[in-house]
Order: C-alpha cells, then sequence, then structure tokens
C-alpha cells in the first residue's frame, strides 16, 4: 500500500478534530422563567442552554439580558476568555419597588374606594374654585346649591321669590 493512501485519511480526520466544537452556553436566573436575548436576539427562558450559531460565536462580546415583569432588567457582557466564552452565566433579577397604596383610615379593607388621582403640573394655571366636596355617595357636591339660588332669586328674596304666579 502506498504511503499517500494511508496519510490521506489520517490528514483528514485530523482537520476535523481540529475543528473546534459548537460553543454551548448554560443561563439561569433568580427568579427563574426569565427571558433571555442575547445581542437583542430572543433565545428562551430560564433555565436555557443554547448553541451560539457561527456568527456569534465569532465575536468578541456578547450581550445578554433577562427580562421579567415586577423585576428589574439584568444584563452580562460575555467577553471571550481565549477562543471560548464562558459556559455558563447567571444573573440575579432585584424586585421593583411596590408602589404604595392609598387606604382611608377607619375604613374597613372591604370598603375602601377606588381612588384615581390627578394632578396639574401646569404651572402656569390657577385653580381659584374651593376644592370638590364629595358626599357619601361619591357625588360632587361643589355647586350642588349654585342652580337652586338662581332660580330663587339668588335666594336673598326668601321663598317663593322666583315662582310667583
Amino acid at each position: 500500500m502506498r504511503k499517500s493512501q494511508i496519510v490521506a485519511p489520517v490528514l483528514l480526520a485530523m482537520l476535523y478534530s481540529c475543528r473546534s466544537a459548537p460553543q454551548v452556553i448554560t443561563i439561569d436566573s433568580t427568579p427563574s422563567n426569565a427571558s433571555i436575548t442575547i445581542d437583542n436576539q430572543f433565545v428562551g427562558n430560564t433555565p436555557v442552554v443554547y448553541t451560539l450559531p457561527k456568527t456569534q460565536a465569532r465575536a468578541k462580546n456578547l450581550v445578554i439580558r433577562a427580562e421579567k415583569n415586577g423585576y428589574e432588567e439584568g444584563a452580562k457582557l460575555l467577553t471571550k476568555k481565549g477562543r471560548r466564552f464562558e459556559p455558563t452565566v447567571y444573573l440575579k433579577l432585584e424586585r421593583l419597588p411596590q408602589r404604595p397604596q392609598t387606604q382611608f383610615v377607619g375604613v374597613p379593607a372591604s370598603q375602601q374606594p377606588a381612588v384615581n388621582l390627578q394632578f396639574n403640573t401646569n404651572q402656569n394655571q390657577q385653580n381659584t374654585s374651593a376644592p370638590p366636596v364629595i358626599n357619601n355617595a361619591g357625588v360632587n357636591n361643589n355647586n350642588a346649591g349654585s342652580a337652586n339660588n338662581s332660580s330663587n332669586g339668588g335666594g336673598n328674596g326668601g321663598g317663593n321669590g322666583g315662582n310667583r304666579r
């Protein structure tokens, strides 16, 4: 048998063995089930085992982000160490602060009214009217007497001032 017939298969085997194996990254987070993106591409929910495509495997850096409702976004810049990226990534997401709830003192929780507060932030407008008065039914009584007073002759004539027959 010729040397060239033996050397060719050996060279092919060596070439294939030198070819690098695909890069696999395992990503986990606290809390689990966070959405994971690598370079703005969704790859799954934690825990996730992701095989990098060749384009990402050739990159020098990868940006890994984790998002979950009720938590701040977590991110990590992954830099190659030698020819490969770190194989395991862990991200800890911090819980967002909860908004305070308005509660009325002395009113049981089951009877707390729904409150939608809106504030005028326009500094040029001046509100000279009196604040609204809310009765037990939640009706605005700010101008309740003004309509009756005008039909009664302004309210100063007493009795039936505007209703003569």
